[in-house]
């Protein structure tokens, strides 16, 4: 189990409210573009889009994945590796408190790193190939979703969201987005099949080949929301 420092505690309280953010932004696309999870989506009906990858809410009951401080060398681990970009190459990341009621193919824990289960961590490697890199964890059944890309892909003039205030605890975010109510990206600034974004670097954004070859297996836990680029939606 991590021990929590002061710091570490309100980092984690302020990063769950985070993630209640992205999952709050990602419903209301939902709502109002559809959700994508099963097979069907053609490449002429899905020309040009880009989705949120998300999962299904967690329950109150499901445990959050943690990882652990230290790998089994003794070596600390650092959780923010796995936002900017670099390849990972550290020993398998120890996890713990994992559900034990069935393997999800999707899971999050309180820092918003993804652990994907072996069938969509197969998914991934084929339809993103060196965009990604999957990272051994210390159980098996998962491996963290290591995005290689950091693209600086919001369009900051058609996009509308609430920013972090000027004297928020953490200085290196404010005047960043904390929450949007419409974000577009700029086609022009994307050039990888699945990437974050600067400055909100908890989302992970998939283009529409990932999201077909993720859809077209009709796995359970993942949930894919349009994204509108250059100020509107493919239809």
């Amino acid at each position: 189990m991590r021990a929590w420092s002061d710091g570490a505690v309100l980092e984690r309280a302020r990063l769950a409210r985070a993630r209640r953010r992205l999952l709050a932004c990602a419903s209301a696309l939902q709502s109002k573009f559809g959700v994508r999870r099963k097979s069907g989506i053609g490449p002429t009906a899905m020309s040009g889009r880009y989705f949120f990858m998300v999962n299904e809410p967690p329950d109150e009951d499901r445990p959050i994945p943690e990882i652990a401080m230290t790998d089994a060398s003794g070596n600390p681990v650092d959780v923010w590796h796995f936002f900017r970009g670099e390849t990972y190459s550290g020993e398998p990341v120890p996890v713990g408190n994992m559900p034990t009621d069935r393997v999800y193919h999707l899971l999050y824990d309180a820092f918003m790193v993804p652990f994907v289960s072996r069938t969509l961590a197969g998914l991934l490697r084929d339809a993103a190939g060196e965009d990604v890199q999957l990272v051994p964890t210390t159980l098996s059944a998962y491996w963290i979703l290591n995005v290689l890309h950091v693209h600086d892909a919001i369009d900051r003039n058609r996009s509308r969201f609430t920013s972090y205030p000027a004297d928020d605890s953490r200085s290196d975010l404010a005047g960043k987005p904390m929450m949007f109510t419409k974000l577009v990206l700029s086609r022009a600034r994307i050039s990888a099949s699945i990437f974050r974004l600067v400055d909100w670097s908890m989302a992970v954004v998939v283009s529409e080949s990932v999201c077909k070859r993720v859809t077209d297996a009709a796995l359970p836990d993942v949930v894919f929301s349009h994204v509108q680029v250059d100020g509107r939606t493919v239809a």
